[in-house]
């Protein structure tokens, strides 16, 4: 029997989006995890637990050391890579936790791939430096997202690549949601001249992804626009000069925005937050509402359900492009993408651009919510949706399909 592993990020969407999906691999496969809790919510047989040891700081700092790399030039890269001169002054502690992170996940990774043979390990896009150590060991990486992904993710340009313990490359195989997903990784390996790795569009084995769209509330009478958070997880390297300054900045622009357009058309606002954030719901729910308060926005909820929010959702706008996007496209709902940064990468396909327009600045943001409140642009966006659902056949199978296909491969 073959042994599969999870990597650390996709071990934490165990609970959540790859709970069906681990079970079903259970029935084939022993999984290798450092999780010690999981026989309360699978079948114990086929799990094999590692035993592990964290490393303290100043281990991981020797660590970082004996790869011979300079951690403090690295850092100094990633600055000088992304910010002007006038805005140099960042916390270091925030720079070292977060790239302490990425280098304790890459030494429990060596750890565990040094005790058992492991055959296949998922992994995320943000953990590409996790490949090269795989194929040291004879493992095979896959692709395993917690979302379908239609646009670019970052790969290290050449002024940083030299600075870092890996070589930015795509893993043997890339778990691939449908159609457009494929279309997207196919043009990506070849643009990266990745061609060894294969695109499986078996399907994104994922939990709570929306299925079919829910029929329009007759009854409900005003517009409801929903705002879907997001969170800045530090561990990225690509999202190391980010700060939660940037996100309070642009809630308050945004707040700003839909206040100056209440007088247009009456609507309500509703927030679906990001998980990570709801755990310190006790901090961000005040900030949110006291916004609505001072911008005069009285008809505001923050919501918990996320097929509530959006089965209620006549607009959404996601900050930054969202692991939601897909689930707001099966649903036909139009959604603008409100980005937290200037320089957001756009999708390499027009198509998808147009129905997820990038906006990143309130006075952008107002002249196209307008649109929706005054003209047919709503009407339009709709029919654009169903137009590409049409055409790449999306969302046909079904969550026991999709791990059906993978485990077919696999074994």
């Amino acid at each position: 029997m073959k042994t599969i592993m999870f990597s650390p990020r996709n071990t934490g969407f165990i609970f959540n989006r790859f709970h069906t999906f681990t079970e079903h691999l259970l029935n084939h496969f022993k999984l290798f995890t450092q999780l010690k809790d999981l026989s309360h919510h699978f079948k114990p047989a086929n799990l094999i637990y590692f035993d592990q040891n964290s490393y303290s700081k100043n281990e991981l700092f020797k660590l970082y050391k004996s790869e011979h790399i300079d951690f403090i030039s690295t850092i100094d890269t990633y600055i000088t890579h992304h910010l002007d001169n006038h805005q140099k002054n960042l916390p270091d502690g925030l720079l070292d936790s977060s790239f302490l992170e990425m280098i304790a996940r890459f030494h429990l990774v060596k750890e565990m791939l040094a005790t058992r043979q492991v055959d296949y390990l998922f992994i995320c896009t943000t953990e590409i430096y996790l490949i090269d150590l795989a194929r040291e060991m004879n493992v095979k990486t896959i692709f395993l997202e917690h979302a379908p992904n239609f646009f670019p993710f970052t790969v290290f340009d050449d002024t940083k690549r030299h600075h870092l313990p890996f070589t930015a490359k795509f893993p043997d195989m890339i778990l691939s949601e449908n159609q457009l997903s494929t279309r997207h990784w196919h043009y990506q390996c070849n643009r990266l001249n990745q061609t060894h790795t294969k695109i499986l569009e078996t399907g994104l084995p994922l939990d709570n992804m929306v299925k079919l769209q829910h029929p329009f509330d007759s009854d409900r009478q005003s517009f409801t626009i929903s705002i879907f958070n997001t969170w800045l997880d530090k561990s990225r390297p690509e999202n190391l000069i980010e700060n939660e300054l940037n996100l309070i900045l642009l809630f308050e622009n945004l707040f700003r925005c839909l206040s100056d357009l209440l007088p247009i058309k009456p609507f309500r606002v509703l927030l679906k937050n990001h998980p990570k954030l709801d755990e310190n719901a006790y901090q961000t729910h005040r900030f949110y509402h006291q916004l609505a308060k001072k911008y005069g926005i009285d008809d505001f909820e923050i919501c918990n359900d996320l097929d509530a929010t959006i089965h209620q959702t006549d607009l959404a706008i996601t900050l930054g492009k969202s692991s939601l996007l897909t689930d707001l496209l099966y649903s036909k709902k139009p959604s603008i993408i409100y980005s937290l940064l200037s320089d957001s990468v756009i999708s390499y396909f027009d198509d998808i651009n147009n129905i997820f327009p990038i906006v990143s600045s309130a006075n952008e943001l107002h002249a196209l919510i307008k649109k929706y409140l005054v003209s047919n642009e709503y009407d339009t966006h709709q029919k654009k949706l169903s137009d590409i659902q049409n055409q790449f056949q999306l969302n046909k199978r079904t969550l026991e399909e999709k791990c059906h296909q993978i485990i077919k491969y696999l074994t």
